[in-house]
């Protein structure tokens, strides 16, 4: 599930956060060979619905277990990359078992795209507070909105976040299944019924984006979605990172609020499946991960607004 490059077929390399490689075996033991030239990425291991701990990948090290000592029998399991492309790509070599593979489960008929920054990723979200730097082994995109939202909607999902990127950096590699690869191949349709875009954050990096600025670089996102998923609903969304409270005085919530009711009312003129999508800002009584990031608490407030939303909006 996911975007993955299969020009090699015995060696599928993926990097977007959330691509999960998903197994159905009989036996009591499943292994997987994985490289990562990095030593970054990490994985959450899923077996029969039930999260099954963490998988840190190691550039030294090729053979993993994944998990064993299962009773006989069928068993379904998810490895899905908790971490983002920016931490390197991995590569898929091979699955084993003391049993036999059989067919993995069908596709959800239900499909949602996530297309954000380091709040989409998960950056974070399993540190223990704001003063935390980033560390691959504390973000996690298993449990960040998202991902929490597809799986209580039955839906697969496919994410595509990288931390600190603005609006138009992200719409710079949207199309690409390997976004940190310029010679990248342009993915093949996924075909979601949602397309939620996250993303606005990083543009008050350094000031006012300006709302000229700002409407803009989600028009051009938005032209190549709708390019790619001409069928979708494409919720706008903002939030919860950005706030008035700080840097005192620029009001960079007020002011992406204003602009994105502006672009959003532009947009929607020209196409009516167009949406917009408010997550609150975020509490410090909530919880806060690394670098002021939203919390699992957080992250799991915003699922059940994207699920309402979806539920409104879809009848899901």
């Amino acid at each position: 599930m996911g975007r993955v490059d299969t020009r090699d077929p015995a060696a599928p390399r993926f990097a977007w956060p959330g691509t999960t490689v998903i197994v159905r075996f009989s036996g009591t033991r499943l292994s997987a060979k994985l490289r990562d030239e990095r030593s970054k990425n990490h994985f959450q291991i899923i077996v029969d619905g039930q999260v099954h701990g963490s998988l840190p990948l190691d550039a030294d090290k090729q053979d993993y277990v994944v998990v064993e000592g299962l009773p006989k029998g069928e068993h379904t399991v998810l490895l899905a990359k908790r971490t983002e492309a920016e931490l390197g790509d991995v590569v898929l070599l091979g699955l084993d078992t003391d049993g036999t593979m059989l067919e993995p489960p069908p596709p959800s008929a239900r499909r949602i795209e996530l297309v954000g920054d380091s709040i989409t990723a998960g950056y974070g979200n399993e540190g223990k507070g704001p003063l935390c730097p980033f560390k691959a082994e504390t973000e996690n995109e298993y449990d960040a909105y998202g991902a929490i939202a597809a799986r209580a909607l039955g839906a697969d999902h496919l994410t595509l976040a990288w931390s600190g990127k603005t609006i138009g950096q992200v719409a710079a590699v949207y199309e690409r299944v390997l976004p940190t690869h310029a010679d990248s191949p342009t993915a093949a349709s996924f075909d979601p019924q949602l397309v939620v875009i996250n993303l606005g954050t990083n543009n008050f990096a350094n000031g006012d984006p300006g709302e000229l600025g700002w409407y803009n670089a989600y028009a051009s996102l938005v032209d190549k979605v709708r390019a790619a998923h001409p069928n979708a609903l494409i919720a706008l969304a903002l939030g919860p990172m950005l706030t008035d409270a700080y840097p005192l005085g620029r009001r960079s919530l007020t002011k992406a609020r204003v602009y994105m009711r502006a672009t959003f009312a532009k947009l929607h003129a020209k196409d009516p499946k167009i949406e917009l999508l408010e997550f609150p800002e975020q509490k410090h009584s909530d919880g806060l991960g690394c670098n002021f990031h939203p919390s699992k608490k957080t992250h799991a407030m915003m699922a059940e607004r994207l699920v309402a939303f979806a539920k409104e909006k879809l009848g899901w």
